[in-house]
Order: structure tokens, then sequence, then C-alpha cells
């Protein structure tokens, strides 16, 4: 089994344990949120998956955020993970 060590870009004294979650069961109904966090040049990102995604007949969910320098609003955050089975977040530049 492989390995993998996921760092965490935050500046925290005391890094916060992730665990992976499990492969996703890459049903055709898999729905997948694609959040746009207003970075330069994401949706350009963002737009290619998703016309990649439809195209292996996956269903699609975009999410933006209003600005890069707030975090996303609870209430988004709830509605992607009660809608979606995974997300993607574009950071672009």
């Amino acid at each position: 089994m492989n390995e993998f060590e996921i760092l965490d870009p935050t500046s925290e004294q005391e890094p916060e344990a992730w665990a992976l979650s499990a492969p996703l069961n890459r049903r055709r109904d898999t729905r997948f949120g694609l959040l746009d966090i207003s970075k330069p040049r994401g949706d350009l990102f963002l737009d290619e998956l998703e016309r990649l995604m439809r195209g292996r007949g996956y269903e699609v969910s975009r999410f933006r955020k209003p600005t890069m320098t707030r975090p996303a609003a609870a209430e988004m955050v709830s509605e992607i993970a009660q809608t979606c089975d995974a997300a993607v977040i574009a950071l672009a530049d």
C-alpha cells in the first residue's frame, strides 16, 4: 500500500491530523462539486474539468466564493457536503 504525506500550507504550530477518505465508488450518478475560490483563471481550469467530467457521464455542480480573501461561507460548505460526493477546489493564477 502506498503512503502519502499531505502538507498543510497554513501556519499552524500544531498541524492538524487528517485522514484520507475512502476511494469513491465512481458510479455514473456520482456528483462532483467544483468550487471556484475567485482567483484569476480558476474558472478556466474548472470549465475544462467540468467538460471532461460531464463527458464521462458525471454530474457536476458549480460553486463560487465571492472573494478569494475570505473563507467559503458555512452555508456554501454545508451545501457542497450535503449535495456532492466529492469536491475540487480550484487554485490558480
